[in-house]
């Protein structure tokens, strides 16, 4: 029988009294801990391989360490460390944890071992709370919100430049491992092999996420760009009409470090790498760079002589589109032509030939993170993941999971199942324009459950005014007749292996139907019927019906709950990986929850008394 620590709230402090006598009887938290009393943890205990009369003291109670992740979100709590902190001096948390002190590494740690048992606890939540007459399956809306993760953006490189990163860290811990031969040694040098281990493995599954297909063979053998930055050697030299760098070191004065990516001044100091950037010179002259700064040069005895600002910037240069347009004075290095010319990799056999800035990327910190667009008003690439909520009218969370898909389409068909198996079946489900797809219309329709969803994806798909629902089939000829009087021939039938069966239809000139400007905008037209496409009529009812309604209603409903969790501990991740981050999104889903259920029974309460 596994033996646990457990609160002990009647045990004497040094305040007089106990804990209980410190705490208000309507705190928040007596009702965050009277609700998960309520709830099973024996999957979460039986992860804890602990032996009664066995070496060391008995591990926290998980129910506790789940405990302080919600209660602590609730407070706006978004780090172990600051949970562990306030079990120390704060009385609700000391409360709640019955005077024990967990650290932030036995909250990681649970975070890390709570990844599938979590979720049995996340639907009793639910089940309970439905039980309780809490959750109103009226009208379900669904969205995606961004959730900024615990990466730069500055280690997200190709798998060309990620390649010679691995064999850098493989002929370390080479090296490492040949230091522990004399065994009196190893435990030293043990945490250091962990490490490296760990950075190797993060490095290889980066590289598998951005690695790209195999080019097609050539009898000119491949080029392998550079590893990560330009090379700034003193050997090359800009040309005599080339704009001068601020102050009186030039660029070529800078020696680049491509182990750590970073740049050194005459000095020695280093110039940190801040980020990719464009610069427009004209119609078809784009030059890409590398931009490298440090913030301050106060204390740097060469001061005069390099900046007149407070730090220094350095722009290296990544592309060739200026000397492409045959101008030799405005010509610069190319990270080909600047890396150091030992390195065999690095020599090119074109100059001609520009850096594919469209290539997949993956961090070698983070390899499950993605670049997204942030959401919020400022607009801009972040690594982040992407959170899917769908939420009652009453703003009650009753699906929610973490992904690294960069659109929201997708998510339904996740969403509505769990939905339907561990509540029942909704009335009607709502969505942004990223819904409105075949698939979803058709998976909507299987579990009989109304979508309603902006329909300009489909209306894109469709090519224009007139949707599929406008023409006529005819089973005899197997054609199509357009509201013009035109055939369209079949041209096969797709979809089977995705479960969404259709048939294709095209017309290849409809140059000389008058009414082309309402069909199509290109010479011919396509038109897609199968199941979801003859249920594009009733979809298009619904929204010019419901439409305006919809807009209001996700707005009540779904953004101020990702506003919510945002504003309560997941203003950005501080944890890495998808499945712990994962779980860090179940706890703080928990914890809203758990609020608007106080909120409810509060209501109640009071309109018994009135």
């Amino acid at each position: 029988m596994a033996q646990f620590l457990v609160p002990k709230r009647s045990i004497l402090t040094r305040r007089e009294g106990t804990l209980e006598d410190h705490l208000p009887l309507s705190h928040p938290v007596r009702f965050v801990w009277r609700i998960l009393e309520s709830f099973d943890f024996s999957l979460l205990e039986k992860l804890y391989d602990s032996i009664e009369g066995g070496p060391g003291r008995p591990p926290y109670h998980p129910r506790l360490l789940a405990a302080l992740w919600i209660y602590g979100m609730i407070e706006g709590l978004q780090t172990a460390a600051a949970i562990a902190k306030a079990c120390t001096n704060r009385d609700e948390f000391r409360w709640l944890a019955g005077g024990l002190t967990p650290c932030d590494q036995t909250l990681l740690n649970f975070v890390s071992l709570a990844q599938e048992p979590l979720l049995g606890v996340w639907v009793e939540m639910l089940k309970a709370m439905h039980q309780a007459g809490h959750i109103d399956l009226s009208a379900l809306a669904e969205d995606g919100t961004k959730l900024r993760a615990n990466v730069s953006i500055r280690t997200f490189h190709t798998a060309e430049e990620i390649a010679p990163i691995i064999e850098a860290l493989k002929a370390q811990l080479a090296k490492k491992l040949q230091e522990i031969i004399p065994p009196e040694t190893a435990k030293r040098h043990r945490t250091q092999i962990r490490s490296l281990e760990t950075r190797l493995g993060r490095t290889q599954k980066a590289f598998q996420e951005a690695q790209l297909p195999k080019p097609p063979a050539s009898s000119e053998p491949p080029v392998l760009p550079p590893p990560r930055a330009p090379t700034v050697p003193n050997e090359v030299r800009r040309p005599a009409k080339a704009e001068a760098m601020p102050g009186n070191f030039r660029r070529d004065d800078f020696r680049y470090d491509p182990v750590r990516d970073v740049m050194f001044c005459p000095q020695g100091e280093e110039l940190r790498f801040q980020g990719l950037h464009s610069h427009q010179k004209g119609k078809g002259q784009g030059l890409d760079y590398r931009r490298y700064e440090r913030y301050d040069c106060s204390g740097c005895p060469l001061k005069s002589k390099c900046t007149t600002g407070k730090g220094r910037s350095l722009s290296v240069p990544i592309s060739k589109a200026a000397a492409a347009s045959g101008s030799q004075s405005q010509a610069t290095p190319t990270p080909q032509e600047a890396t150091v010319p030992t390195d065999p990799l690095s020599a090119p056999t074109s100059k001609k030939e520009p850096k594919d800035t469209k290539a997949p990327k993956a961090s070698i910190t983070d390899p499950e993170a993605r670049l997204m667009m942030g959401g919020g008003s400022q607009k801009r690439i972040e690594p982040s993941y992407n959170a899917d909520l769908t939420v009652t009218r009453h703003g009650v969370i009753v699906s929610q999971f973490l992904t690294n898909a960069t659109t929201d389409h997708d998510h339904l068909k996740k969403a509505l199942p769990f939905v339907v198996e561990t509540l029942g079946r909704p009335d009607a489900w709502t969505g942004d324009t990223h819904y409105a797809t075949y698939a979803n219309l058709l998976l909507t329709d299987q579990a009989g459950v109304p979508l309603y969803a902006p329909m300009k994806s489909i209306e894109r798909e469709e090519g224009g005014k007139f949707t599929a629902a406008d023409f006529r089939h005819d089973p005899g000829r197997d054609v199509l007749v357009c509201p013009g009087g035109k055939e369209l021939y079949k041209m096969g039938h797709y979809g089977e292996k995705e479960g969404n069966p259709f048939d294709v239809y095209r017309r290849g000139d409809c140059s000389d139907c008058a009414l082309k400007a309402r069909c199509t905008t290109t010479k011919g037209r396509l038109v897609s019927v199968g199941v979801a496409h003859n249920l594009l009529p009733a979809l298009e009812k619904r929204m010019k019906e419901f439409g305006e309604r919809l807009q209001r209603f996700r707005r009540q409903t779904v953004e101020p709950a990702n506003g919510h969790i945002k504003q309560h501990g997941l203003g950005r991740l501080h944890l890495r990986g998808l499945a712990r981050c994962g779980v860090v999104l179940t706890l703080a889903c928990i914890a809203h929850n758990l609020m608007k259920w106080k909120a409810r029974e509060a209501a109640r309460a009071l309109k018994r008394a009135s």
